[in-house]
């Protein structure tokens, strides 16, 4: 598809979704999740999109691969990004410590920090902090080894500096506008 998103590139790239979009399993008829195969299939595919997400964070920042220096991924890529993460770290403890242990940690720190440049507006960066703030929150939900990461990784100090950094009414319509629906 020519017109696919950088992120549903990525993630089909990896494996995580075939190319109509829909998240790779098989029909389980008459079974449910608790099924041994369908749970060792939900994890292979979420390790599979999470190992593609902290891809994008690194190349978003110019880290790895061939765009070392320069960034190949938009930032509403990386806003996107984040946000998929922050949902699948939600609820599962197997994921926030597959994030970790993937390297997610670090990358989404250093995303806090991001200060932009010329070609993104400050509502656009505002909107990255937050995803990856709420990220960052749920991969520290009831994971000790996470939290300790995360402080490691300067988060606290991250954190700490946009407590007075954005008028409070921006954080909260990049909120509001994160959690509208398309």
């Amino acid at each position: 598809e020519s017109g696919a998103s950088p992120v549903s590139s990525a993630l089909v790239a990896s494996g995580a979704l075939i190319p109509s979009g829909n998240i790779k399993s098989k029909n389980f008829v008459g079974r449910g999740s608790g099924d041994p195969m369908h749970q060792a299939r939900k994890l292979a595919s979420d390790a599979n999109t999470l190992t593609a997400l902290v891809s994008i964070f690194h190349q978003f920042l110019g880290e790895k691969g061939e765009s070392e220096g320069k960034s190949a991924i938009s930032i509403d890529a990386a806003i996107d990004s984040a946000s998929s993460m922050r949902t699948l770290v939600c609820t599962s403890n197997k994921n926030r410590n597959a994030a970790r242990e993937l390297g997610a940690v670090e990358p989404l720190v250093k995303l806090l920090t991001y200060g932009g440049d010329a070609f993104f507006s400050k509502d656009q960066i505002i909107l990255l902090h937050v995803a990856v703030a709420g990220t960052l929150r749920n991969l520290a939900y009831g994971n000790e080894s996470n939290r300790s990461s995360i402080v490691s990784a300067g988060g606290v100090t991250a954190l700490s500096q946009h407590l007075g950094l954005f008028p409070l009414e921006k954080l909260e319509s990049g909120a509001a506008e994160m959690m509208t629906p398309g």
